[in-house]
């Protein structure tokens, strides 16, 4: 069975932009899901865990339906079988530098331990920062391994270019028409939680 939508999957790794990303998606006019914020409440599973229900499927998104673009963990480590069996599928790695990405985690799990998971909070119990950098840098070097020399499957989005430059390589490389003006979306700025509510 091949799957034909959604057809746009986001593969960056965490904190390099995929809630911006999504936000991104949907004023261009696509139904982007976030598997890591959204729910599908028709019944009460997450689309996240049909997802991760099915790593070792052959169709590894059987039964994802109703959106354009998916992002998030576990859809950035999938995207070889996602790519292997979704027809016409567009890939969109957004990047910050693998730096960047290590300390916005690690702070985010300092700052919100004690309400992260049993998998997170063991796994980043030693050496988070390198632990998270050395896997973003390792993802950035597969994903420019695997798809080689397909510049038409593959955009690289970075974040820190200016809204027009981002607008214009989405726009162009799902064809598109970006917005005229318009600052591109910038979600989940998390730098907030460590300053005193009465100090916003």
């Amino acid at each position: 069975m091949t799957v034909k939508r959604p057809y746009v999957f986001g593969i960056g790794t965490a904190k390099t932009g995929s809630h911006s990303l999504a936000a991104a998606l949907e004023q261009l006019g696509l139904s982007a899901y976030h598997t890591g914020s959204n729910k599908f409440k028709g019944n009460g599973d997450t689309w996240r865990q049909l997802v991760e229900n099915r790593k070792e499927n052959r169709s590894p998104i059987e039964g994802v339906t109703g959106f354009d673009a998916l992002m998030d963990h576990p859809v950035w480590e999938m995207y070889q079988e996602i790519d292997k069996h979704v027809e016409g599928a567009k890939f969109i790695l957004t990047y910050r530098p693998p730096e960047d990405c290590a300390l916005s985690w690690s702070r985010m799990i300092h700052k919100r331990y004690e309400n992260a998971g049993d998998g997170v909070r063991k796994y980043w119990k030693e050496n988070p920062y390198k632990r998270f950098m050395d896997m973003a840098v390792n993802h950035i070097d597969d994903v420019f391994t695997y798809f080689h020399a397909r510049p038409d499957d593959l955009l690289v989005l970075d974040m820190r270019d200016e809204s027009k430059t981002k607008w214009n390589l989405l726009g162009e490389f799902l064809g598109i028409d970006p917005p005229e003006g318009e600052p591109f979306p910038k979600r989940f700025a998390h730098q907030h939680w460590e300053i005193k509510n009465e100090l916003l």
